[in-house]
């Protein structure tokens, strides 16, 4: 074993006998159906654009520490959305070819669920959406590093996507093995940003201290009046960021505004449609350096759209997709469609009263798999 792998092995030791210590002290308030996940995963990057330039490492190894709760109706939606586990991530990748690559260090936030299952076993998925650091990223003035042509900033966007094959050895002790599939990228707000995926093999343990399975009986009237076939008017003001040119060029504002209707159904769920408009001062400003529709830069630098979504509700925090027809394009811009995948955070949810909701948001804007932002948002329902 090299002495890197003893250094991590020490950390997560450390780590995990604090767990340990933990439980033992809270054991009989705090920590029912909470438990610790260890997942090592040999990962492997893989080119999905010819643009990717520098050499594909042959190994990079993933470290992953999962603190996960089994849900027991402690919440009304826990019944609602059939009693997932949930959790929060902690990942390390070493990408290899460090002078090129870097260093991965992620934080996210998960939701998994069973496939299926038979006795002692079963099959489970499970995402998580957070943030995440590469400790390298693309130099324009560095030689070698402009080989790094995947991400130009340190802070990303980090996603990952697991299904595995569980065994439960006994109440406390479970084994798993399974695919895992990651990837950074910043969503277009710095340049470049191809993304950097990884996909491979884990193998991990999971370990709960107190079991109780007792589930709380909570019925749909439990949950919060707003969400009962309640509609709603929707107003949201959002905003991003864009580089110009290649990296290390300008930063230009892009300030976006959404009117739409929403209803909720079935308790859990919240589906929406409107109309977008997004002004991109990148565009205003590219128009009038080089004398492109002189006067009319304005309105050459905006787009409206048509949009159709469902946001998917989990207490206050809600997981939103959405797909929008373009019916007017900026210049430049000639996609006929875009998508949009995010996060709400409801501050507020009234069912009665003039402000009936009120909502932080985060959402990329994609074409198919092109990121295009990352906007930030405050969404007022009436």
């Amino acid at each position: 074993m090299t002495l890197l792998m003893v250094k991590y092995f020490r950390k997560l030791s450390l780590l995990l006998g604090s767990f340990l210590m933990l439980q033992i002290a809270f054991a009989q308030r705090n920590w029912n159906g909470y438990g610790l996940e260890l997942n090592a995963m040999q990962a492997r990057v893989f080119k999905h654009t010819e643009a990717f330039k520098a050499p594909i490492p042959a190994s990079s190894p993933l470290i992953e520490l999962h603190l996960v709760h089994k849900t027991r109706g402690e919440q009304p939606w826990h019944p609602l959305r059939h009693f997932p586990q949930i959790g929060i991530g902690f990942s390390y990748t070493h990408y290899g070819l460090d002078s090129i690559y870097g260093r991965g260090y992620s934080m996210y936030p998960t939701l998994q669920y069973r496939i299926a299952e038979k006795k002692a076993w079963s099959w489970t998925y499970r995402m998580g959406l957070g943030v995440g650091y590469l400790s390298k990223k693309f130099e324009r003035y560095n030689t070698w590093d402009t080989l790094n042509n995947m991400i130009g900033s340190g802070f990303n966007i980090y996603f990952m996507a697991v299904t595995d094959l569980r065994y439960a050895i006994n109440p406390h002790w479970d084994i798993q093995a399974g695919l895992q599939f990651t990837h950074f990228s910043n969503a277009a707000t710095l340049k470049p940003n191809l993304g950097i995926n990884t996909y491979g093999f884990h193998l991990g343990v999971r370990y709960f201290p107190i079991i109780e399975d007792k589930r709380v009986t909570i019925g749909k009237d439990a949950a919060p009046q707003l969400l009962d076939n309640k509609k709603v008017w929707n107003f949201r003001l959002a905003y991003a960021i864009n580089q110009s040119g290649s990296g290390d060029g300008p930063l230009y504002g892009v300030y976006h505004t959404s009117l739409m209707r929403s209803k909720y159904y079935r308790h859990k769920n919240k589906v929406f449609g409107g109309v977008d408009f997004t002004y991109h001062k990148r565009i205003y400003a590219f128009l009038r350096n080089n004398e492109i529709y002189p006067g009319e830069e304005r309105s050459h630098s905006y787009n409206a759209s048509l949009f159709l979504g469902n946001t998917f509700l989990f207490g206050r925090i809600g997981f939103q997709i959405q797909s929008g027809v373009y019916i007017k394009n900026a210049y430049l811009h000639d996609e006929p469609w875009y998508q949009k995948f995010g996060f709400e955070y409801y501050v507020m949810q009234h069912p009665k009263g003039f402000l009936k909701e009120l909502a932080i948001s985060g959402l990329i804007k994609t074409h198919i798999n092109k990121a295009e932002l990352l906007e930030w948002g405050l969404n007022c329902g009436f």
